[in-house]
């Protein structure tokens, strides 16, 4: 044979022997071992066998496993690797049966590219895969929370739009969502909020929205006398002119114009001897906003024939009406010079 050939193959065969790196966990339990095959781009295989018989209960293939071991390792093929040390097996009692479970990371295939996982619930046989379990640990974000002591399983999701946290109970030996919260801030400032929670015989669902503006955002903002409410006028994007109505949760009641909108709707500001007037129109129901050269503000809403007559408060008052006097906005006819 050649030696070119044979310098080559065993070039070949040495680059195999250092690409293929088992790693052997065996601290986790009395019961078992698993050994971590690992190549040099963290593509490798994970297997749980046996300690007294050494028959493989358990194999998961995983196309990532850099997120649960660290690079160091890598030409220490054949090292005992304590289980403090790694995050791609995770033992615990997932189901609260009093055995201890099992968790295998198969990739980085949850959001955001984190570590995803397949479960293996314990059973007297050895172990067995949970679709159940294993999706709380590929659809959201990372490996589930386990409350040992409340007996809960918890997961969050994040993304763009904002954030969701959910929990769950076990029932015939399967996760059973009893409660979810849900930020959504797609359409902010205002965030919409959701939350559910298990009554016992269903979950019940309760949702709401909340203005989110900085310190000095809104140009003027006061409560109504008649109602504890809060009217907040502020400027979106620094183009256009909004209204809000807050109810005194701080819980969104009405906004002007609604961000779907393809074409902001028209404020007008008129001014003349007894202050500004800031008018808008929303259907058929008509809205004016005064402010008297002392500052103080009312809001007239009306409705057909009828009429509603609303005092602003002093006590909490910020801002006025002044500022919108020298501001050009999309939504907002200004008076013509005095």
């Amino acid at each position: 044979m050649p030696r070119c050939l044979l310098l080559l193959l065993f070039l070949l065969g040495g680059f195999t022997a250092r690409a293929q790196q088992e790693f052997t966990i065996d601290d986790f339990s009395s019961d078992y071992v698993a050994r971590i095959h690992v190549d040099t781009l963290f593509r490798g295989w994970v297997g749980v066998y046996d300690q007294k018989t050494k028959r493989q209960l358990v194999r998961v293939a995983s196309a990532d496993l850099s997120e649960g071991l660290d690079g160091n390792l890598l030409g220490s093929s054949g090292a005992r690797l304590p289980y403090a040390e790694q995050h791609v097996l995770i033992s615990g009692d997932f189901n609260f049966d009093g055995r201890p479970d099992l968790a295998i990371q198969e990739g980085r295939n949850s959001c955001h590219l984190n570590p995803s996982f397949k479960v293996y619930l314990a059973t007297p046989a050895g172990f067995a895969h949970s679709e159940e379990f294993s999706y709380l640990a590929q659809a959201y974000c990372g490996m589930f929370g386990v409350d040992a002591e409340r007996q809960r399983l918890s997961v969050q999701q994040m993304g763009h739009w904002g954030q969701e946290s959910v929990e769950f109970s076990v029932r015939d030996n399967k996760p059973f969502r009893i409660s979810s919260s849900r930020e959504d801030q797609s359409q902010y400032p205002f965030v919409r909020y959701s939350q559910e929670e298990w009554n016992g015989s269903r979950l019940v669902s309760r949702a709401w929205r909340e203005l989110e503006l900085g310190p000095g955002e809104a140009i003027c903002a006061f409560p109504l006398v008649e109602s504890g409410k809060r009217v907040v006028l502020f400027v979106l994007d620094s183009r256009v002119l909004c209204y809000a109505l807050l109810r005194r949760d701080d819980s969104v009641e009405f906004n002007y114009p609604t961000l779907l909108a393809e074409e902001a709707p028209p404020f007008t500001l008129h001014q003349t001897g007894s202050g500004l007037s800031l008018r808008f129109q929303n259907g058929a129901a008509r809205y004016e906003i005064r402010e008297t050269p002392a500052g103080q503000l009312t809001v007239t809403a009306r409705f057909g024939a009828k009429t509603r007559q609303l005092t602003g408060a002093a006590t909490r008052k910020t801002g006025s009406l002044r500022p919108l006097l020298t501001m050009q906005l999309d939504n907002l006819t200004l008076p013509p010079p005095q």
